[in-house]
């Protein structure tokens, strides 16, 4: 006896028996197929029919005649129409996708054109101290902001990170103590994502030691030094509850770059009001400075405090806020590029940098750089709490880098060379201005020693506002739409993000006791 199937109408269930010539198929043999239907192998359609039909219609046929057919529908126009808009609604998902990978953060825009060196860079723009002291020389980072015949010696005073800044802190490496455990003590220095890096290889990052050299305050000459003198002279006359300390990030807030108007950074004031006018915020910073530079100012007037002729009369800021410490990681690079070679003539050759990082230039940075980058910050810390011992600090974290590609572009994909570097100096700091809050007996009278000398410090991340997913490669990038340069906030957008850290920052210290 033949089988016989049977094809219930769209909408009824197992139990309906009605069936219409319109809704359903007519009772057939099991064996014997649909008239019109294609066997295995068959041509298409709507070619061996001969109709007249579209695009999408044949490209459905063709799909029809090289896969196996669906179990339903049996009728061949139906089936045509499934393979059809199967077929468009793939080309669709392909058109979306293309769009996604294609769009910011994907392949052909992870990296974007930019001028950075030149005196109209931002980064081009950080000027060269040039300042030497008996123990400790800085390099520029780019062409400089002032002639070096225009610059001053520098003015230092040598100061002692181990012994004045963190005499309790044991030496440690820069994560925490579980993934110190997985990596065998030290944290992993992983290869930048971004296409066409000078680093070819993973380290791992050595465990922290303090600087055997001390901490210089370093005054550089020409302009910086006329800037310097009238941020001192505005800090003199100032009534502020909160002052910002810093470099060319915090400059940014006075719409500024070394004392020039920069388009990029005209909504930055009317922010910084809108945000904390509260307070009359005051932004004392000059662009490129490093821990030195800042410690300098700090020293010499650029802070607001009572007033020594009226025998002490005023009061100190409520608040100071202080993000430095980039451009030092910078200069600890650039410092082992520049080949020194005597000659007799007493004359000093410096060969041309390459045009990215390498291997060597992260060993640096973490020998070199991440040490002395942590120990300016709390130099410059403690010339607050010295400056100003009722003052609350907020230290914000230094903000995450993108990274040169060749000499004109930059690439936003994290890690960068910098991500690392910097997440150890964040690290660092955090764990001694916390540990700077102990209470109880302790060792010494150092800063730390259970006088509680940082009870009024507090450390605030400020990474994560500028940073997105990258849709493209997976992991993070900085979002360019806030730092167009991978290195400074810009626009309204970058300056809220930034604003809004440093807002997290003083409701933070407000909690302090």
């Amino acid at each position: 006896m033949t089988s016989i199937e049977m094809v219930r109408p769209r909408g009824q269930g197992r139990g309906a028996t009605s069936a219409t010539t319109e809704d359903a198929e007519t009772l057939l043999p099991a064996s014997e197929p649909p008239a019109g239907a294609r066997t295995r192998n068959a041509a298409p359609v709507a070619v061996a029919q001969g109709n007249s039909v579209g695009l999408f219609e044949r490209i459905g046929d063709v799909a029809d005649a090289m896969l196996p057919p669906p179990p339903r529908p049996r009728d061949p126009a139906a089936r045509r129409r499934v393979w059809t808009w199967a077929t468009v609604s793939f080309l669709l998902m392909c058109v979306m996708f293309g769009s996604v990978a294609g769009g910011p953060g994907g392949r052909r825009t992870r990296t974007r054109e930019m001028a950075l060196d030149g005196p109209s860079s931002s980064i081009g723009n950080q000027q060269r101290d040039g300042a030497r002291a008996a123990k400790f020389r800085s390099v520029a980072t780019g062409p400089g902001l002032a002639d070096d015949s225009k610059r001053a010696n520098a003015e230092s005073v040598a100061e002692s990170p181990r012994d004045a800044y963190a005499p309790d802190v044991d030496d440690a490496s820069y994560t925490s103590e579980s993934n110190d455990a997985a990596s065998g003590g030290a944290s992993i220095i992983p290869i930048p994502r971004t296409k066409g890096t000078c680093v070819t290889r993973e380290a791992r990052a050595p465990p922290f030691a303090w600087p055997s050299d001390p901490i210089v305050p370093v005054a550089n000459g020409g302009q910086w030094r006329e800037l310097a003198d009238a941020l001192a002279a505005e800090a003199s006359n100032a009534t502020t509850d909160l002052v910002l300390v810093g470099d060319s990030i915090t400059e940014a807030w006075r719409g500024t770059s070394f004392g020039a108007a920069r388009a990029e950074y005209a909504s930055a004031p009317e922010i910084l009001a809108r945000r904390l006018g509260e307070y009359s915020p005051l932004p004392l910073a000059i662009a490129g400075d490093t821990t030195g530079n800042v410690l300098w100012r700090l020293r010499n007037g650029g802070f607001p405090t009572p007033k020594r002729e009226a025998g002490g009369v005023g009061s100190s800021p409520a608040y100071a806020v202080v993000l430095i410490g980039t451009n030092d990681l910078s200069r600890s690079i650039f410092a082992r590029r520049s080949s020194r070679e005597d000659e007799g003539d007493g004359l000093k050759k410096q060969k041309p940098s390459p045009a990215c990082v390498s291997d060597d230039d992260v060993a640096t940075l973490f020998a070199e750089g991440v040490p002395k980058t942590v120990a300016g910050i709390l130099a410059v810390v403690e010339a607050l709490v010295e400056l100003a011992p009722e003052t609350k600090i907020v230290v914000l974290g230094i903000t995450p880098r993108g990274e040169r590609v060749g000499s004109t572009k930059v690439s936003y994909l994290q890690p960068s060379v910098w991500s690392a570097a910097i997440d150890a100096t964040n690290a660092v700091v955090e764990r001694v201005l916390e540990n700077g809050k102990r209470k109880g007996s302790g060792k010494g009278s150092g800063p730390f020693g259970g006088s509680r000398r940082y009870r009024n410090v507090v450390f605030q991340p400020c990474a994560e506002p500028f940073l997105v997913r990258d849709a493209a490669g997976g992991g993070k990038r900085v979002d360019e739409r806030l730092m167009r340069d991978g290195l400074h906030p810009n626009g309204a957008g970058g300056f809220d993000a930034l604003g809004e850290c440093v807002v997290d920052g003083v409701e933070k210290a407000k909690r302090t006791r």
